[in-house]
């Protein structure tokens, strides 16, 4: 299997456990191939102990240095958003974190949450609709934030889920 199938796949299925495959995933979306591009041809006709590996290997790792350097940008400036921005209140009694953004990826979280401090990581925003749109994100093994969304016509996973709703149920 050509490295680059592996290391985009693990991604596809959450399975982090090897730090390289954050770090390519970040650095393929900062290039964002087109899928005619040479790129993909030299990828993936890799021959193992051959002249195309040793390439491919060479280009892996500048995607991955490129990952790992957007990943420490993001954690920085994710840390000063939550920091200036961040708002404590409680959902369904649980301690939280909110954040009136958008959109919010996982490093995004990560960067700034604490379950020793919160229980919760919420993000949400108002749409064009004069609605709410509320993500919720815990790494908490006794809480399912995939539950607490399907309680207000959500749903999600254990660590994130997401719903609509007319009015916040936590107050900013």
């Amino acid at each position: 299997m050509p490295k680059v199938v592996r290391l985009l796949g693990r991604y596809d299925v959450w399975d982090l456990e090897d730090p390289d495959v954050l770090k390519f995933q970040m650095g393929m979306r900062y290039r964002n191939y087109d899928l005619n591009d040479k790129f993909w041809n030299e990828m993936l006709s890799v021959v193992e102990d051959s002249l195309s590996e040793f390439i491919a290997n060479d280009k892996i790792k500048g995607i991955i240095k490129g990952g790992e350097l957007i990943i420490e940008w993001e954690d920085i400036k994710s840390k000063e958003y939550c920091k200036s921005y961040g708002i404590e209140t409680f959902l369904n009694g649980h301690r939280a974190i909110a954040v009136n953004i958008g959109r919010a990826n996982s490093q995004f979280f990560q960067s700034y949450f604490d379950p020793k401090d919160y229980e919760l990581f919420i993000y949400f925003c108002r749409l064009q609709t004069n609605r709410w749109t509320v993500g919720v994100i815990s790494n908490r093994e006794d809480i399912h934030a995939g539950n607490i969304c399907k309680s207000y016509g959500g749903g999600g996973h254990a660590g994130i889920g997401g719903f609509q709703i007319e009015e916040l149920p936590f107050e900013i």
